[in-house]
Order: structure tokens, then sequence, then C-alpha cells
């Protein structure tokens, strides 16, 4: 990947929360080989294993473009993350520390402009680390700014930034006369909106659809008392297809007062699939792409299983959004062999974003799918009160987010609002029945933040349950599809040699989309 990225050429990057996955000396290695100035505004690395990366990361960046104007970057990871490593490590001390953004990003862009001295009680810069949803976020008062600025202040202000869209508005919201722009990551899906004057963009995931932005430095006229004349805009036109674009574009003029600069900022998401016919091709990219296909052929092409034909194409794309026919199945698989009532996987769990066509899972799509080390599965007993409130949760706050609940075949509900059970592995639901449930443990620990999940978690004493008691997800499938796929030469599966919790069911998931509301 750091190849290609190489191959690219990108000017500024930031850390997401998924980098913390691999072992730091190999994050250190691929750093080295990142040909990329890596923006690291509030992460302290403060154990010796973490250490080197504080060299190979700075706090901003500025950009000076031909004409004098400059740009100030700056690079800003969510503070969720560390919270996430905590629950994943245990009581492990973490190599790292992660300054909340708000907090951080406010006190950077104030003082960039109006230097150490600047006053911050005015603002709303905390919040709930693990905070997900619009109501948890509160941005301050609009504070009256001060007319100086430094003498080596920027003309304009851009925020990477990878935290979920409530906070980015926050952001602006509190900076609304010195942030410029935003440029966002961590939601898988695409947005463009001005908050207070300022763009966010986010363009999504899996390169499906690409930011473009235009920040075009128009200088202005110089008053004799030394302040600057506004520059007056008659006409703007800028190159944008409707049919390349999902989101309509946005053009915005932003005055800079304390700039001998206007702004005219034109903003636009475009679709790749439309882009890709008019790019030109790059020999080096192509050869990066066919090495990795030939690695994936040698190692990952083994088919391990081959999907039912029930006229019903499998997809793990849009997982988060809503009930997914694909996720079920692997809910089901894993349902068979852990002899449970219910199985439930948060769909950020799943990430492999691919169309199966040819009904053909291999050895590379389950790890395509599930990639993380830590998809320890557990099999609790658990009332059907605590499990329909963890899916009303799911429904209410996590719709387009990782901790959005996908359950298997044999759950049906009421109505297609997703909040009542109606019945549960072939009988009708009880909130006071006990029932055999399957969730991943990690999510009983507080990972996307389902506070029913953490009650389940804490009645079970979760904190106590070793993670090498707990079955891997990936490895579950595998000996699911192992003991179930024959070639393709009978319908008739065989028996696993491996269990989980009780005997693995000999029967395959039956089909999904029963004409039930599940």
């Amino acid at each position: 990947m750091v190849k290609a990225l190489n191959e690219i050429g990108f000017t500024f990057a930031c850390f997401g929360n998924h980098e913390f996955d691999i072992p730091y000396p190999l994050l250190e290695k691929r750093l080295q080989e990142f040909k990329t100035t890596m923006l690291n505004s509030n992460i302290e690395f403060i154990l010796p294993e973490s250490e080197p990366l504080n060299k190979l990361c700075v706090p901003y960046a500025t950009l000076k473009l031909p004409n004098g104007a400059t740009i100030r970057f700056f690079g800003y990871l969510t503070e969720e993350t560390q919270e996430t490593l905590q629950i994943v490590n245990g009581n492990k001390p973490l190599p790292l520390n992660i300054l909340p953004v708000l907090d951080k990003a406010t006190k950077d862009i104030q003082q960039t402009l109006y230097g150490d001295d600047y006053d911050f009680s005015n603002f709303t810069t905390t919040s709930d680390p693990i905070a997900d949803t619009d109501t948890n976020v509160k941005a301050g008062p609009h504070t009256p700014r001060v007319s100086q600025v430094v003498p080596d202040a920027p003309d304009a202000i851009v925020a990477l930034t990878h935290q979920f869209m409530p906070f980015d508005r926050i952001l602006c919201q509190n900076n609304y006369e010195e942030l410029n722009l935003v440029l966002g990551g961590h939601e898988h899906d695409p947005f463009l909106e001005i908050v207070d004057g300022i763009n966010i963009l986010k363009s999504g995931s899996d390169s499906n659809y690409c930011g473009i932005v235009y920040m075009d430095f128009i200088s202005k006229e110089k008053n004799l008392d030394g302040t600057y004349k506004e520059v007056q805009v008659k006409r703007i036109r800028y190159e944008s297809s409707s049919d390349n674009l999902m989101i309509p574009p946005t053009t915005t003029i932003i005055s800079l007062p304390h700039s001998p600069f206007t702004v005219i900022q034109h903003v636009q998401i475009a679709n790749m699939s439309v882009l890709k016919p008019l790019l030109k091709p790059v020999p080096q990219i192509d050869e990066l792409v066919s090495e990795g296909r030939r690695i994936i052929e040698k190692y990952g092409s083994q088919v391990l299983y081959e999907l039912p034909d029930n006229n019903v194409l499998y997809s793990s794309k849009d997982i988060r959004t809503g009930p997914n026919k694909f996720a079920k199945f692997l809910c089901d698989c894993v349902k068979q062999c852990c002899s449970s009532d219910i199985v439930v996987l948060p769909a950020g769990k799943i990430r492999g974003n691919k169309e199966y066509v040819n009904r053909l899972i291999t050895y590379i799509d389950v790890l395509s799918e599930l990639p993380f080390p830590d998809n320890e599965i557990i099999t609790l007993k658990v009332t059907g009160d605590l499990i329909e409130r963890a899916l009303q949760y799911s429904e209410e706050k996590h719709v387009s987010r990782g901790g959005y609940l996908q359950v298997d075949s044999d759950v049906v509900f009421t109505d297609s609002t997703r909040k009542h059970i109606k019945s549960l592995n072939h009988q009708l639901f009880d909130p006071a029945h006990e029932y055999v449930y399957t969730v991943p443990l990690t999510h009983l620990k507080g990972i996307d933040n389902n506070p029913v999940l953490i009650e389940i978690g804490k009645i079970n004493d979760i904190d106590n349950i070793m993670k090498d008691d707990a079955p891997l997800l990936q490895h579950i499938l595998v000996q699911y599809f192992s003991a179930h796929y024959d070639g393709g030469t009978s319908n008739t599966p065989s028996k696993p040699e491996t269990t989980y919790n009780t005997s693995c069911s000999e029967e395959p998931p039956s089909t999904l989309g029963s004409g039930e509301v599940n």
C-alpha cells in the first residue's frame, strides 16, 4: 500500500484509527517508507516502543503558493482511538496519549493567528471521548475575535481530521472566523456540508468517490491605513459535470479579513466510476496492482465455500446502512457453530466491501472481510429484554456507523423499524427469557459505545474473561466453510472436526430471506 501511495504522490497525510492495528516497529517502518509529510497535531508517543514515531511526524506544515499566499495544515485523530486501544489492551499501559481533538485543534488554530495569550474560556472544546451522536457535543458561543493577528500568521488554515461528523461540525462552529476547510475521514460515507461558512469534505471509503477542492487566492488592494479592500467577485465558474457528482458542489467566497488575499473555494465530490475512463493510466501503479493480485492468487485464491444460489446477490457493500444479506449469512454460520439462539455482529467488523457475483468465498475473502486481530467471539446467556434494547440503540444511534448491529436470519422483527422482536430462533420472543447470545468480546467491553452491550458485559463480569478463551471469528468461519464445502461436487455437508461451545450443526445455514421482516 505504501508503494502505491508513494506513486500517487501526496503532500500531506494524517493518522487514522487503524494505523495502530499493527505493531509499532512495523508502523515505524511504513512511515519511514512513506514519502509524504505526516501531520500529527494531537498524538503523543510516550513509551520507548512508540517514541520513534515522534520524529516521523510534524505538528503542522505550511504550504506557500507561487503568489505568496500561505496555508497552514494540521492533522487530528479522534481521541476515541485511545479508548478503543485501551479496551483491546486491557490493563497494559498504552504507548500513546491522544489529546481531545476539539480542545487541541481550537487552541492550535487560535494560537496560530492570535498568539499564545489568547483566551479560550468561552469555547466548549471537550466532550465524551467516545460520543458519536449530535446530542453529545455542543459548541461554545461565538466569541468576539481580537483584531490583531501575529506577524507570521498564515493566510488560510486547513484541518485534516479523522473523527465523526458531529465533532467536525463543532470544530467549525468554534473556529468560524479562522478555519477555512476541513478534509475529514472516519465515516465511510461521503459528506459535503457548509457549517458557519466552512466546507467539511469527506469523500467516503474504498476510492468510490474523490474530493476535489479549488482554492483561488485573489490579491486585495491595500488602503492607506494598512487595511485591505474587499475583492468584488462578479462571476465564478468551475468545471463540474453533474453526472460525475453524487452531492451538489459548493462555491464560497472567504474574505480572510487579516490577509491580503480573498479566497474563492469550490468543493465537489466526484464519482470515480465515471472519472476512471477519463484518467490517464500510470504504469507504475498498474504494476503494483498486478503484483498485489499475483500475491493474492498465489496465497489466497483457494475457494472455501459457495454461497447459496437463491437469486440473491451477496454483498458486503453498504453494510453499515441497514440489514444486509451477506452479514446475515455470516451470522447464520456462526450461529450453527456456536449453537446460539442469536448472533450479533457489528457492521464495523465486516469490511470487504465486495459483491460476490460468482458466489465463491476464498481464503483471502475471509481475511479481507474480517481483517482485525481482535475478533474474539463470546457466547453468553442474556435476557430478551437486553437483546432487544441493544438492537434498539443500534437502530437509533449507529446507522451508517461501525456499531450498527447485524443479526442472523432467525431474528424476526415486528416491522421494518426493527425496534421490537417478534420471534427469535423460531420461537415467539420473550423479554424475560434467557437466550444463548453470541457477540464479539470487544463490544461487550465498550467498543462503539453501545451502553446495553456494555451492561451485558458487566453483568457477565466480562473483564475477567481471557481473550484466549474465546475463538476468533475468522477461525470459526474457515472451520465452518471447510466442513460444508466439497468443491461443488456434492450437496452433502461434512461434519467439522472442531466445534465451539457446543456441537456445530451438520446442516448449512438456511436460505436467507423467508419473507418475514428480518
